[in-house]
């Protein structure tokens, strides 16, 4: 394209950094509605509205289209917080404790708008005892359960981290959380007493949120670990969090190198430096290296095309070198019992394969792979 790639520059608009005129003028219209088409899917058309709304570089159907986004997210962020109150106040009353994550805090408590901070669920952290007691509250007060992949409640417990999604009767999704995450050799352990130091709503005392660094935790390992397949949504949380709280790092990195996730918030503070104004003027320089590339290429992840991200991860599974090839074909025959008939379980591993042969076609694809498989490199390193 004549202009600079897609990916830098949709990431450098959502981070607020000021694109080149004279790059803009170089896209094309095929250009920019591919753009337009990533916006969308990574939710960012609101914030890119409220940046640059008045911005005639960019063609105005498109900037019609993000304006008519953040309406439409400033009527869904009202629809997402009568819902979180509800559920939480029912939880309450059951005598099950939650805790709000990610979004349904950042959007009200962080951003200085919540509608340019789009939600696709509610995630609430429920003790490990009670999960299923919420997930038969919502139940019975007319959820309805999706994508249980065949698999019992108790099945979904013991494997994941989190149960299958429930659909209120408004049609909002809600995700019970049991863990944080899911350990695995790129993750450190599960902080403990996040339930201790969850702080209180001002508003709705029922309502709890995350202490702000386990909410800096839990964001820098989501990103990291997804391979920051959010999109620069995921760098925009780190600045808002950051400017509305005002960390003492030193105890910051205490935590981090004593409770080993020292690489991860690393990672998520130097791609949001590197990527959006805010963070540069907010966040810190962190006292771990990041490979320089890897924050260079970060768009490739940020911005890919939403149809590349099967195809990036399964790469990076299948390059793993701390497992043999055995191993790899095992897991995906254990893989078959998620699925309801041998066919279902063949289309996946079908996929699995054509997402491999098409990450290693070459270009963007290829690289973006590539990145994937190095950031999972420098996420696995372990203290002596």
């Amino acid at each position: 394209m004549a202009g600079p790639p897609l990916e830098n520059l949709l990431v450098r608009l959502a981070g607020g950094l000021d694109p080149d005129l004279d790059e803009l003028a170089g896209i094309s219209p095929a250009q920019w509605a591919e753009l337009d088409r990533r916006a969308a899917h990574y939710r960012i058309q609101p914030l890119l509205h409220h940046r640059l709304g008045d911005c005639t570089a960019i063609p105005g159907d498109l900037r019609l289209d993000w304006a008519d986004a953040y309406r439409a997210s400033a009527i869904s962020a009202l629809a997402h917080k009568a819902e979180l109150v509800a559920i939480v106040g029912a939880l309450a009353r059951a005598g099950i404790d939650s805790i709000a994550l990610k979004g349904a805090w950042l959007a009200w408590h962080a951003w200085p708008d919540p509608a340019l901070r789009p939600l696709r669920d509610l995630d609430l952290l429920i003790a490990e005892g009670k999960v299923l007691d919420a997930r038969r509250l919502l139940l019975t007060l007319g959820y309805v359960e999706i994508g249980t992949e065949g698999l019992s409640a108790e099945q979904w417990k013991q494997r994941y981290h989190q149960l299958p999604p429930l659909v209120s009767p408004s049609g909002i999704v809600v995700e019970l959380h049991h863990r944080l995450w899911i350990e695995d050799w790129r993750t450190p352990h599960l902080p403990d007493e996040v339930f201790l130091r969850a702080f209180a709503d001002p508003e709705y005392p029922g309502l709890r949120y995350l202490d702000p660094i386990d909410q800096l935790l839990h964001l820098a390992v989501h990103a990291s670990v997804h391979a920051f397949d959010g999109g620069p949504l995921m760098l925009a949380d780190f600045e808002q969090l950051a400017r509305e709280h005002r960390f003492d790092w030193d105890a910051v990195w205490e935590r981090a190198n004593t409770e080993g996730w020292d690489r991860v918030a690393a990672l998520a503070i130097a791609a949001t430096r590197r990527w959006t104004v805010g963070g540069r003027a907010s966040l810190p320089d962190p006292p771990v290296s990041v490979p320089a590339e890897v924050l260079d290429d970060l768009p490739l992840l940020l911005a890919k095309a939403p149809e590349r991200i099967g195809s990036d991860q399964t790469a990076a599974r299948l390059a793993r070198r701390d497992i043999g090839w055995r191993e790899k074909w095992r897991r995906a025959l254990l893989r078959r019992e998620r699925h309801e008939s041998l066919r279902s379980w063949l289309g996946w591993l079908t996929g699995e394969l054509l997402n491999a042969v098409r990450a290693r076609l070459g270009g963007n694809a290829g690289r973006g792979a590539r990145l994937v498989v190095q950031l999972n490199a420098y996420l696995s390193v372990r203290k002596p």
